[in-house]
């Protein structure tokens, strides 16, 4: 399993952050990793300055585009000593809580919280899933017994929540 810090499905965000790739080398290096017999994972931040709705809803299909067999969403914080926080000190109308969670004026935490599921409910379709477990069995990872268990509680997890969701909905 290999986790990438790809951050955006932007060219002006991962400028800005300083990533030193564009999301067309992203693509063009995820051509060759998907070759070999791995589980791939991306983290993406939720919120970073200057990016609106629509960018941050890419995020899924730009994943699915990478043909990522895992993402996980984390927001943007701005901690104490970290360079990030003079940038958003000096980002007008992007605040730092407490805990150093950065929002804005048009993006409360909460409105941030709702994107990201969004993005998520987006990513995990049961496309997504078949995908997972195709790649878990070409990669072996099928027969370490410990893996098997965690990744079956996953997916009975993820499936059960669907399942009451419909259900509700019918209902």
């Amino acid at each position: 399993v290999i986790a990438y810090g790809i951050e955006s499905a932007q060219d002006k965000t991962l400028q800005r952050i300083g990533k030193g790739f564009t999301v067309q080398q992203i693509k063009e290096a995820f051509k060759v990793l998907r070759n070999f017999k791995m589980i791939n994972h991306g983290f993406f931040i939720v919120g970073y300055i200057g990016e609106n709705e629509k960018d941050m809803l890419e995020i899924s299909s730009f994943a699915h585009s990478l043909e990522l067999d895992f993402i996980t969403h984390c927001e943007l914080r701005a901690l104490k000593y970290s360079p990030i926080r003079k940038v958003v000190e000096n980002a007008p109308g992007y605040h730092i809580a407490e805990n150093g969670r950065v929002f804005s004026d048009q993006y409360s935490p909460s409105r941030l919280s709702k994107i990201a599921r969004r993005i998520v409910r987006n990513f995990y379709t049961q496309a997504q899933y078949l995908r997972i477990i195709k790649n878990v069995i070409r990669s072996n990872l099928i027969f370490k017994p410990i893996i098997l268990k965690v990744f079956i509680v996953f997916l009975i997890i993820k499936l059960e929540k669907k399942l009451k969701k419909r259900f509700l909905y019918l209902t």
